[in-house]
């Protein structure tokens, strides 16, 4: 009677054991679930990783590309001032050669002014010449008229010197 007492005990005890162990296989294999969870979220999380990383590297690269063009805009920036730089320096040089040309006008007028000038005193000095001449020509003119006159006095006077010896010869 006894030993039946141990074995029904020990039977119970078999069966809380298994009881236990069927606990633990459970418990085992909701443990390996979420470890298998866990390693999917791990493996997404990763997967998420590598995209960011992706994007990052693509962002970079849009980045760099950027920079590049951003560098080729101011060398092209830098070489149209260079171009405004020489086209002023231009503008400058023929600014002054407008400059000396205005000058070698002035110069010019200022000689032909005095030409002008000298061709006005010219002119004066030849009207005055004429004038000198026109006087001489009228001096000319008025003692040819006494030199006229007096010959005619002569031819008169030696008229009367005729007429008067005839006289005498005759009386």
């Amino acid at each position: 009677m006894h030993n039946e007492h141990h074995i029904i005990e020990s039977e119970h005890r078999i069966i809380e054991s298994e009881q236990h162990i069927m606990e633990s296989e459970h418990h085992i294999m909701e443990s390996d679930h979420h470890i298998m969870e866990s390693e999917h979220h791990i493996m997404e999380s990763e997967n998420h990783i590598m995209e960011s990383e992706h994007h990052i590297m693509e962002s970079e690269h849009h980045i760099m590309e950027s920079e590049h063009h951003i560098m080729e805009r101011e060398h092209r920036i830098m070489e149209s001032e260079h171009h405004i730089m020489e086209i002023e320096h231009h503008i400058m040089e023929i600014e002054h050669h407008i400059i000396e040309w205005k000058h070698h006008i002035m110069y010019n007028k200022h000689h032909i002014i005095e030409r002008e000038h000298h061709i006005m005193e010219s002119e004066h000095h030849m009207l005055e010449s004429e004038h000198h001449i026109m006087e001489s020509d009228h001096h000319i003119m008025y003692n040819e008229h006494h030199i006229i006159e007096s010959e005619h006095h002569i031819i008169e006077s030696e008229h009367h010197k005729m007429e008067s010896e005839h006289h005498i010869t005759y009386t």
